[in-house]
């Protein structure tokens, strides 16, 4: 089975955060694109619902969800290096 790994960049939460590769077996980059949009939908949508407080706030993606997310779908991640 092949293996195709793919890199995630996403819009930075901090300084602190790194690319991942994705891995899924047979995996196309189209099924990755694909599930990456679903999962990045999805850890929006969570971020958005948990702000409370005074005001407008800016909206980001909740990485913990999208990680979730990602495994469900059946990727392995690892860091980028």
């Amino acid at each position: 089975m092949r293996k195709f790994a793919t890199t995630a960049i996403l819009l930075s939460v901090g300084a602190c955060a790194s690319p991942t590769i994705w891995d899924k077996p047979g995996a196309t980059q189209a099924d990755f694109n694909r599930d990456s949009y679903e999962c990045l939908k999805d850890a929006y949508v969570a971020s958005v619902s948990e702000y409370v407080g005074y005001g407008f706030t800016q909206p980001t993606v909740n990485f913990p969800i999208y990680d979730k997310c990602m495994v469900a779908h059946g990727y392995a991640s690892r860091p980028k290096g």
